[in-house]
C-alpha cells in the first residue's frame, strides 16, 4: 500500500509592504503684514494725551505770563 500523499501546507500569506510615508504638504507661505503705524509722540515719551493737554494749559496760562512778568519787571 502506497504511503498517503503528503498534504502540503498552503504558502504563508504574503504581507503587503506598507505604503511609503506620506510627506505632509508644506504650509502656505506667510505673507508679511505691513508694519504697524508709528505711535503718537505722546506715547513715545510715555505720556497720555490728557497729561499733554494739562501741560499745554499750564504753559499758556501760568508759565508764559510768569516769564513775561519777569521780563517786564527787569
Amino acid at each position: 500500500m502506497p504511503p498517503p500523499p503528503v498534504m502540503s501546507l498552503p504558502p504563508p500569506p504574503v504581507m503587503p509592504e506598507p505604503p511609503p510615508p506620506v510627506m505632509p504638504e508644506p504650509p502656505p507661505p506667510v505673507t508679511s503684514l505691513p508694519p504697524p503705524p508709528p505711535p503718537p509722540l505722546a506715547s513715545f515719551f510715555g505720556l497720555r494725551s490728557r497729561t499733554l493737554i494739562f501741560l499745554f494749559f499750564l504753559a499758556i496760562f501760568f508759565i508764559l505770563p510768569f516769564c513775561f512778568g519777569l521780563f517786564v519787571a527787569c
